[in-house]
């Protein structure tokens, strides 16, 4: 869990400052709710949409999707969520992480 752990941050920090901001308060949300299923029985993904919402009703950004990753370290399986955002005015898409922790 320690190597994706250590890959999940670096990639989240590598995110433009305003995607930092959503990362985290989508992290907040999949804190307080990851005990609810994922993608097949929606749980806590409805509680993003709301979020991402704001964030492109405010013009932050244009596009969002949302899907799960599964990573198996030491014979343990990790599914995580994994939200794909494009910026306003951009091309090219960004990819955020959140952690089961």
């Amino acid at each position: 869990m320690r190597k994706l752990i250590e890959h999940v941050q670096g990639r989240n920090k590598m995110l433009p400052i305003g995607l930092q901001e959503l990362q985290k308060e989508l992290q907040s949300v999949f804190q307080k709710k990851i005990l609810s299923a994922g993608v097949m029985q929606p749980g806590y993904f409805n509680d993003f949409y709301p979020i991402l919402e704001g964030y492109r009703n405010s013009g932050d950004i244009s596009r969002y999707m949302i899907s799960e990753e599964e990573h198996t370290q030491s014979g343990n399986l990790y599914k995580i969520p994994v939200i794909d955002v494009t910026k306003a005015g951009e091309q090219s898409n960004y990819r955020i992480f959140l952690l089961p922790l």
